[in-house]
């Protein structure tokens, strides 16, 4: 990069400015990337929304026909409680089946914060699940026992990513367990 009026672009080669790390971090707090942030968290954060909105509405609009399934992974929509608002939540959410039960996975993308439905689960464990055009009640349970492995294996063979999601940040990523209520 070079200055204006400078033809040799001395100015830029002598005067190197390397980023501070510590503060890229305070700006871009829920940033994946070690350092500095390609775009504004807060950005992101609007575009991870506005996914959201769209896969929602087209998952309901054609039944989980369109966008309930991608390759080797399934979709739902879970229905939460906002922990602040009180409001309804609708997060569609990659997941795989343990018996009765519905297996998610809390990776947030390998950000170092929790996912909001993950947060609004803690605070409200009762929430349901839309399966193509049906709802089904669940209560959520973080699987921390021996149990926890096999779930994240199971859910690492229809996603591949979660690997890499959990290099990127130092929280253990949760694994979540939907139980159909009544079951």
């Amino acid at each position: 990069m070079t200055r204006w009026g400078d033809p040799g672009g001395n100015f830029a080669t002598k005067a190197r400015i390397v980023p501070d790390r510590r503060s890229e971090a305070r700006r871009f707090p829920n940033s994946t990337a070690q350092g500095r942030s390609r775009f504004p968290s807060r950005m992101l954060r609007s575009l991870q929304k506005l996914f959201t909105q769209v896969h929602a509405s087209l998952y309901r609009t054609t039944g989980g026909r369109v966008v309930g399934r991608f390759g080797k992974t399934r979709f739902l929509l879970l229905h939460t409680i906002g922990r602040r608002s009180g409001r309804e939540r609708v997060t569609p959410l990659n997941y795989v089946v343990d018996g009765e039960a519905y297996i998610v996975i809390a990776s947030n993308g390998g950000a170092r914060t929790h996912p909001d439905w993950y947060l609004n689960l803690q605070a409200k464990p009762e929430a349901e699940v839309e399966l193509g055009g049906r709802r089904v009640a669940v209560a959520a349970v973080t699987v921390e026992d021996d149990q926890r492995p096999r779930l994240w294996d199971l859910a690492r063979a229809s996603w591949r990513w979660y690997d890499s999601y959990q290099q990127r940040t130092e929280r253990e990523i949760p694994v979540v367990r939907l139980q159909p209520v009544g079951s």
